[in-house]
């Protein structure tokens, strides 16, 4: 069973950035809470763990958008 996990605006904020550096388009919410929904729970753990500003999970991101 998977769990959804609302995100609060600074998650927003920060995925924003760095989809934006990745992939060159600004997200709308709904499509930042569609790619948070696909991302491997390794790294929405680290989201979590740590929070979304954190290097590790910014990283992490990054090279998932960027391989996807």
């Amino acid at each position: 069973m998977k769990v959804v996990i609302k995100l609060e605006r600074e998650d927003f904020d920060v995925m924003h950035d760095v989809i934006f550096e990745v992939k060159g388009y600004q997200p709308t919410d709904e499509q930042i809470q569609t790619i948070w929904d696909s991302l491997p729970e390794d790294i929405q753990g680290h989201a979590i763990t740590y929070g979304s500003n954190d290097t590790l999970f910014r990283e992490d991101l990054y090279d998932w958008l960027y391989q996807n």
